[in-house]
C-alpha cells in the first residue's frame, strides 16, 4: 500500500488521534503551568494557631488541582472519541464495501452462468499445462500456471477456475491481496479477470479472453498468484495434500502436463506420494533444482484432466 493510499484510508483515525494527542499535550502544559507557582507545601511546624509557613513557600491551590484533572480527563476523552469515531467510520465503510463486492460477485456469477446455459462444460481444451509452485520456508507460496489452450468446436469467450486454501492458510479478505495476474503470450491479445466468489479461503474467477478464441485457434496464457501460508499445514502438521482438477470441452482429450513444487533445502527432507489418479502412468521424481531448492516434479505427457483428481501428499519429519 502506498503512503498516499494509507493516509486516505486511515485519515479520520489519524486526525482523531492527533486531536486527542494535542488535547493530552494541552493538559500536560496546564499541569506544568499550574504547578510551577504552587509547589506542594512541606509542613514542618504546627502551632496552636494552625500551620506555620516558612518564608518563600506557597500554599498549594486546590483550584489548580481541579482544573488540571479536568483538562487531563478532557484530553483522554478527546483521544478516545477521536479514535473510536475514526474506527467506527472505517468499519461502516468497510462493511459497505464488502456488501457492494458481494453484490458485484453475485451478479458476475449470474451473468457467467447464463452465457453457456446450453453447455455446462467449458469450451477450451488444454494442449499443455505447467503447474509451478514455489514454496517459502514459512509456508508462503507463489503459484504460476502456464497453459496452451485451444477452443473446441465452439467459440470460447471465458474459462472459470477456483483457488482454495487449507485451514492453516491465512484468510484473504481482499481479492487484490492475492496479487493475481493473467497475461497472454501474444501481446496483441489480453485476458480480463471477473470475480465470481470471494470467500476468505476460496476464490473463484472467470477469465475472459480478449478477443475470444475461435474454433481451432490456440492461445498461450499465464496465471500467477501468491497466498500467505498456502502450505502452512505442511509446516505446522508435517503433512498436506495438494489436490486439483480441471474440466475440458472434450473429456477424452489428453494434455502434456507438468507439476513442479520447489521447496527450500532449509526445510530438510520432504517426501511426496501420488495419491491421485493414473499412478502407474506418471513419473514423479525428486531432484536438486539449484543450490537452495529441491524440486518434486510430476510429468505426464498424456494426462487426462477431465473427471480426474490429482492429489499429491507431501510430508516432512
Amino acid at each position: 500500500m502506498q503512503n498516499g493510499e494509507f493516509f486516505k484510508r486511515y485519515k479520520k483515525i489519524l486526525i482523531g488521534g492527533i486531536g486527542g494527542l494535542l488535547g493530552l499535550a494541552t493538559a500536560i502544559g496546564a499541569i506544568t503551568k499550574f504547578l510551577a507557582p504552587y509547589p506542594i507545601l512541606l509542613v514542618k511546624k504546627v502551632s496552636e494557631n494552625g500551620i506555620v509557613l516558612e518564608a518563600g513557600e506557597y500554599v498549594f491551590s486546590y483550584i489548580a488541582v481541579f482544573l488540571i484533572l479536568f483538562l487531563f480527563i478532557l484530553a483522554i476523552c478527546a483521544l478516545f472519541v477521536g479514535f473510536m469515531g475514526g474506527f467506527g467510520k472505517l468499519f461502516f465503510k468497510l462493511q459497505k464495501t464488502e456488501n457492494e463486492l458481494n453484490l458485484f460477485t453475485h451478479n458476475n456469477k449470474k451473468i457467467v452462468s447464463q452465457l453457456y446455459d446450453d453447455q455446462p462444460r467449458p469450451r477450451i481444451i488444454f494442449n499443455r499445462l505447467d503447474y509451478l509452485c514455489y514454496a517459502e520456508k514459512n509456508g508462503d507460496a507463489r503459484i504460476i500456471i502456464n497453459a496452451l489452450i485451444s477452443s473446441s468446436t465452439q467459440t470460447a469467450h471465458f474459462w472459470t477456475f477456483w483457488i482454495e486454501a487449507d485451514e492453516e492458510s491465512i484468510p484473504i479478505q481482499s481479492f487484490g491481496d492475492l496479487e493475481i495476474k493473467c497475461s497472454c503470450g501474444d501481446n496483441s491479445k489480453d485476458v480480463a479477470i471477473l470475480v465470481l466468489e470471494n470467500e476468505l479461503k476460496r476464490k473463484q474467477f472467470a477469465l475472459f479472453f480478449l478477443p475470444e478464441i475461435n474454433p481451432g485457434e490456440m492461445r498461450e496464457i499465464q496465471i500467477s498468484y501468491a497466498w500467505p501460508k498456502y502450505m502452512g499445514r505442511l509446516i505446522k502438521k508435517k503433512t498436506m495434500d495438494f489436490t486439483w482438477g480441471f474440466k475440458t470441452a472434450d473429456p477424452t482429450s489428453t494434455t502434456d502436463m507438468t507439476f513442479c513444487v520447489y521447496f527450500p533445502k532449509s526445510l530438510g527432507h520432504i517426501n511426496c506420494e501420488n495419491q491421485g489418479v493414473a499412478i502407474n502412468e506418471t513419473h514423479l521424481n525428486l531432484s536438486s533444482a539449484n543450490e537452495d531448492e529441491i524440486l518434486w516434479k510430476y510429468k505426464n505427457e498424456n494426462a487426462v484432466l477431465d473427471g480426474k483428481q490429482f492429489n499429491f501428499r507431501f510430508s516432512m519429519k
